[in-house]
């Protein structure tokens, strides 16, 4: 009776690690072995390149220098926004007179986005990824992102060493 227990318990545990490991596509050997970035924000919002530079900053893997041709690869940050819709759903029924005319509730508008990080090299884009407005915010979620595509990278890399 207790060797089925085990194996029910674990089961589950096995399923859930294995869904938690993310699998990432190869990055480039540029973005790997680079020392140096330029940050060229073409946003028009400081915050979003400030929010680069704090991370890249505070990961260490990259020396962010102020000369364009200084740099081993650079990171041009641009936004795509739209106007958006919004209703809660909610139905509202006004009676005039004999009438009733019912509505979908209530309408919010608001603006709706992404921001996309090109790294690109002297020879051109190496890499992009974007991501949605979010409470997060899209540039922290994608230097997040990068990072973590650049670590577990960095760890399969090693791994292949050691196995040699």
């Amino acid at each position: 009776m207790k060797a089925p227990m085990k194996t029910c318990l674990l089961v589950p545990l096995l399923a859930v690690s294995t869904f938690a490991k993310e699998s990432y596509a190869p990055l480039p050997e540029k973005i790997m072995h680079a020392k140096t970035v330029y940050v060229e924000n073409r946003t028009m919002d400081a915050v979003v390149a400030d929010t680069a530079f704090r991370h890249l900053q505070k990961w260490k893997k990259y020396v962010v220098v102020n000369d364009r041709s200084k740099a081993d690869l650079v990171f041009v940050l641009t936004m795509a926004t739209h106007e958006a819709i919004y209703s809660n759903g909610t139905r509202v029924s006004n009676q005039i007179g004999a009438t009733t005319i019912t509505t979908g509730g209530q309408i919010y508008s608001y603006t709706a986005g992404s921001i996309t990080l090109e790294i690109q090299d002297a020879a051109g884009t190496v890499w992009v990824n974007t991501k949605p407005f979010s409470k997060k915010g899209a540039t922290r979620e994608l230097m997040n992102d990068l990072r973590q595509r650049i670590e577990r990278q960095e760890k399969i890399d090693q791994k292949e060493r050691h196995s040699r």
